[in-house]
């Protein structure tokens, strides 16, 4: 499906008539909306985040990785069909490989043969039988690193420079849980977002996170649920993971499924730089 550039702004353009019979207003509290002194708040976030990441496995053993490898088959539908990226084939199933110290990833396409998307940590680039293209570039961009992200979420929450506040227990998806806001320091990641992740509160597993997405005109926001979990090298990570577009508009948007999880891949990191650089 080839899917036009201006799609985002498209859409939420045609949003501001929805905006006239619901509210817009954002599902994402800020610090500042939060009950209690900030310092308490931030030290039962870290507390929260800091179990929940035990329980995936540590995050001194998710730092000692290098080049991780699995199979993702990413699935758009609803929304999706019109906002998803302009992939060499629709719904398509990868083979993703990415280094989380170095920011490097590329992801080998599946019933497009040569096909392949990257990102060498400046920026994205995309190739066709070993020969650099240019027009699906900026979507390479954004979606290399953001889908290896939610692949690492778990552990994401405590790398330096990120910010958890303590948000108190909600509800999410009919069940209570303990949720943390999600705010990043200056220097950290592309763009300042917000996450409102929710933990078990029995187990502090990851059970979901509401994020908003500043990269996308009219900085939507959407509801990742992390429904499916695979145990991998003493490691926790996800096996299923649905979203759903939740402001302006509300729909179906993905769903991506993780398989054949390789923590210690071997790979050629001269495969994460673009084609005319190697």
């Amino acid at each position: 499906m080839r899917r036009s550039p201006a799609r985002w702004t498209l859409l939420f353009g045609c949003a501001t008539a929805v905006a006239l019979t619901s509210s817009c207003a954002s599902k994402i509290p800020q610090v500042s909306d939060l009950e209690g002194d900030p310092a308490e708040l931030a030290e039962k976030g870290r507390a929260w985040v800091a179990r929940s990441v035990a329980v995936h496995g540590g995050y001194e053993a998710w730092s000692a990785l290098g080049d991780v490898a699995f199979t993702m088959r990413d699935t758009w539908e609803g929304l999706g069909d019109f906002l998803g990226p302009d992939f060499p084939v629709d719904d398509p199933q990868v083979r993703y490989h990415y280094h989380y110290g170095l920011n490097k990833g590329r992801m080998s396409f599946a019933g497009a043969r040569g096909a392949a998307w990257g990102h060498d940590s400046r920026e994205g680039w995309c190739e066709q039988g070993g020969e650099r293209t240019y027009d699906r570039v900026d979507d390479a961009t954004f979606i290399v690193p953001t889908l290896a992200y939610f692949f690492a979420l778990p552990f994401k929450f405590a790398d330096p420079g990120v910010r958890p506040y303590y948000a108190g227990r909600r509800d999410y998806h009919g069940a209570g849980a303990e949720s943390v806001l999600i705010t990043f320091g200056e220097g950290v990641g592309v763009v300042q977002d917000r996450y409102l992740a929710f933990f078990d509160p029995a187990t502090a597993r990851l059970v979901g996170t509401t994020y908003t997405v500043k990269e996308k005109p009219f900085t939507p926001e959407a509801d990742a649920q992390y429904l499916a979990w695979r145990e991998v090298g003493g490691l926790v990570m996800p096996g299923r993971i649905e979203i759903d577009l939740i402001r302006p508009l509300t729909g179906d948007l993905q769903t991506m499924e993780f398989f054949d999880i390789d923590l210690d891949a071997e790979f050629d990191r001269r495969l994460y730089e673009k084609p005319d650089a190697r």
